[in-house]
């Protein structure tokens, strides 16, 4: 498991081409699965509210493209973009029109979805290399997604939701060696929580 700090995520993002560059900050900030990204149309984007709906997903099985519904309940969900990926994604969309006319949000040079085969030999493995990154797969993105949240203070539950966890458990098991920092957060807050309210306390005292 490998996460990227931002300033590693914006390195990577600058060595993509710029049809697809969209994708890293997709998969690096929300945590979005390949299969996911390849599946979100531009119907699943409501840009105003930042909000990005998982409802199919895209794989690649034996060369061929099966489309349909995310595994499971968990994963099918609706994620808040940070404000700049959102404009990110509106621009990219006006750039990049599905020219196939399947509404898909990213797409091949020839329209309709992205075939994962062909986009970590021809775009990804490259990049990455440029980049620097010689070991890092697709799938850390999501590690990094995770990391991101949980520098932010979010909650395991927030994180579990983002990431379409199933369980809250796959959350803590996968992700709970990083969780500690929150904890030390908590204690200073409560520190903070405290000497306040013992300050306040006295000077009542002190009136009186």
């Amino acid at each position: 498991m490998r996460a990227l700090s931002v300033d590693e995520l914006l390195r990577l993002e600058d060595a993509f081409p710029d049809r697809y560059r969209a994708i890293i900050p997709t998969a690096g900030w929300l945590g979005h699965r390949f299969s996911e990204i390849a599946g979100t149309k531009v119907s699943h984007a409501r840009f105003l509210e930042r909000k990005l709906d998982v409802r199919e997903v895209v794989v690649e099985v034996g060369g061929r493209l099966y489309v349909g519904p995310p595994k499971t309940d968990a994963s099918r969900r609706t994620v808040t973009m940070p404000a700049f990926l959102a404009d990110v994604l509106a621009e990219h969309v006006t750039r990049y029109p599905d020219a196939s006319g399947q509404g898909y949000l990213f797409t091949s040079p020839e329209g309709g979805p992205l075939r994962r085969s062909n986009f970590t030999h021809r775009v990804f493995i490259p990049a990455v290399h440029k980049a620097g990154f010689d070991d890092l797969r697709f799938h850390d993105l999501r590690h990094t997604a995770a990391s991101l949240a949980i520098a932010a203070g979010a909650h395991p539950k927030q994180i579990q939701a983002r990431l379409g966890h199933a369980s809250i458990t796959t959350t803590l098991n996968r992700y709970g060696h990083i969780l500690p920092t929150l904890d030390e957060r908590l204690a200073d807050e409560l520190d903070a929580v405290a000497r306040n309210a013992i300050d306040d306390a006295r000077k009542v005292v002190a009136i009186r």
